[in-house]
């Protein structure tokens, strides 16, 4: 987060020694020659507009970072705290801040080289007009900042934000030449077990390293483990054949990075559950905001048919001339669909809204998309997990017939839950 900040605040700050530098040479006459209405000479009159600079940039600096602050806070309570690194990391609002800090530099770098006016010493006049157009320019992104955090705020952007960043990912992932569908060949030899170093959570593999160590020593690599769960340093995440020396062992194990923090960047199952996060937050009872769920809900539907069209790599080959040897495990659609729905349906499953847009959702998998049997029988799975809970938690007979009204509108009619007698029927 430190490094557009910083940055910005070094390049200004390299400014004001340049222009004082330039003022050794003349600069100010030469401008005051030509144009004497935009310099001051006066350095009573310059390091006053320094120090107003300064206080008044300070200020919106400060009020600048309590925004910031504020809404971390309320991303962290209304929508989830997985949002916050995305929020922190917001390039046009380090830019706006380094940009004050380095006005702030610029202005005080200036100002203790005014010497007092002694009749025969010439005030840098062009470093303190520069020092003002940065403190108007300052000014002007000010402005835009307050625009662009109360834009960025607002949850219909997050979740599109959200979801357009997770299915971009998924479109690289689609484009990735190098990952295949190809299982290990079958072997009578039994393969050997390799610990990580740490635990925490597989946040990635270096491929090409270890295709590349694999190659070299013609040892097959079976990750058993899919990347982004939470594994243990004496878990055998990796699985070789034939065992090899020590030394490649070591360097096979430093192509994982394990770390303590679930932050994934690049993979999709991240977005996946942020959006489910929101969801959960959003039918919490302190939030309880049922149209940010259905909004979330429709995001995260394409989201997961994107998830179940993929094609499951289970190796990477980037030469398809020759036959693989580093095979992966891909995470589940069942496992991924348990991770969202499941939790979707315990905290919604009285919510008469959220769960026909489930429903819908479900229905809408297994009448427009073509999907292997397994998966086919993972989303029916869901559905009776749906239904199960819709009968047991949802009583109004109005409600229960509008459910059944639905599964028939899908052809999906074995679904159906009885309508208890009431006088409205």
């Amino acid at each position: 987060m430190a490094f557009y900040p910083s940055l910005i605040a070094f390049l200004l700050t390299l400014l004001a020694i340049g222009m004082l530098v330039a003022e050794s040479f003349g600069i100010s006459q030469f401008i005051t020659d030509h144009f004497s209405f935009i310099v001051i000479d006066n350095s009573d009159t310059a390091r006053g507009i320094l120090t107003t600079l300064i206080a008044g940039v300070m200020s919106l600096m400060v009020f600048s970072f309590s925004m910031v602050m504020i809404v971390l806070n309320q991303a962290a309570n209304n929508f989830t705290q997985r949002l916050l690194p995305e929020l922190i990391s917001n390039r046009q609002h380090q830019i706006v801040l380094g940009f004050y800090l380095g006005t702030i530099l610029y202005s005080i770098l200036i100002m203790i080289n005014i010497l007092p006016d002694t009749g025969n010493y010439d005030v840098p006049g062009t470093a303190v007009l520069i020092a003002i157009v940065l403190g108007i320019l300052s000014l002007i992104f000010f402005i835009y900042f307050i625009n662009t955090i109360s834009t960025n705020i607002q949850i219909s952007n997050i979740l599109y934000k959200l979801y357009k960043n997770t299915k971009a990912q998924y479109s690289k992932q689609e484009k990735a030449d190098d990952f295949a569908n190809e299982l290990p060949a079958s072997s009578n030899a039994k393969w050997k077990s390799l610990n990580i170093k740490k635990s925490g959570y597989l946040q990635s593999v270096d491929f090409e390293s270890l295709n590349a160590i694999a190659r070299e020593h013609q040892i097959r690599v079976y990750i058993n483990v899919p990347v982004g769960l939470f594994v243990h340093r004496h878990s055998p995440v990796i699985q070789v054949h034939p065992m090899p020396a020590d030394e490649v062992r070591d360097k096979i194990v430093n192509t994982f990075t394990v770390s303590e923090q679930e932050w994934f960047d690049g993979q999709p199952l991240n977005g996946i559950k942020q959006m489910t996060e929101v969801i959960l937050k959003a039918m919490s009872p302190g939030i309880n905001d049922p149209g940010t769920a259905l909004n979330a809900i429709d995001y995260l539907s394409d989201l997961l048919a994107l998830e179940i069209e993929k094609k499951p790599f289970t190796s990477y080959n980037p030469d398809s001339e020759k036959s693989p040897l580093v095979f992966i495990t891909p995470i589940p659609v069942s496992q991924v669909l348990h991770i969202t729905l499941g939790a979707i349906r315990q905290y919604a499953k009285h919510d008469i809204v959220i769960t026909l847009r489930l429903i819908k959702m479900l229905a809408s998998f297994l009448q427009h998309y073509d999907f292997r049997e397994s998966k086919k029988n993972d989303i029916e799975g869901q559905l009776h997990s749906l239904m199960f809970d819709a009968d047991e938690n949802i009583k109004n007979p109005l409600d229960r017939k509008a459910i059944n009204e639905l599964l028939n509108q899908y052809e999906l009619a074995t679904y159906k839950i009885g309508i208890e007698k009431s006088n409205l029927f």
